[in-house]
């Protein structure tokens, strides 16, 4: 495992030196410390990452012929990579409710969400 051994020079420079393990990255700090006069000290140790690939799915719409689109035809409507298409929902047809008129012979009803007549 690696150190990093992060310092700022008694001029005010940055300074970043990788060191193999503690023990070596100890005696680092101490000569900083100690012979150089450096006063802002620090150790980072290394953190071990592990790169996974990640997939993305995506939903792809069929044409009106029931067929999905040649990669030429979408070619203008590729979004960048990683990105998820959005487009805009499909228009639903307005829903057919049959409507009643009321008589002015018929009661009204007074009670919450139309369930029951009033006693």
């Amino acid at each position: 495992m690696t150190y990093l051994v992060r310092y700022r020079t008694p001029a005010g420079d940055p300074r970043l030196e990788d060191v193999d393990d503690l023990p070596t990255a100890v005696e680092r700090v101490e000569r900083l410390r100690n012979d150089d006069g450096v006063t802002d000290v620090r150790v980072f140790r290394e953190v071990p990452l592990e790169f996974r690939p990640y997939y993305r799915a995506a939903i792809v719409e069929e044409s009106a012929a029931g067929q999905a689109p040649t990669p030429e035809a979408a070619a203008g409507d590729t979004p960048p990579p990683g990105a998820m298409p959005l487009r805009p929902a499909p228009q639903a047809a307005a829903a057919q409710t049959p409507t009643r008129s009321v008589e002015a012979s018929e009661p009204r009803r007074a009670s919450l969400f139309h369930r029951g007549a009033p006693a």
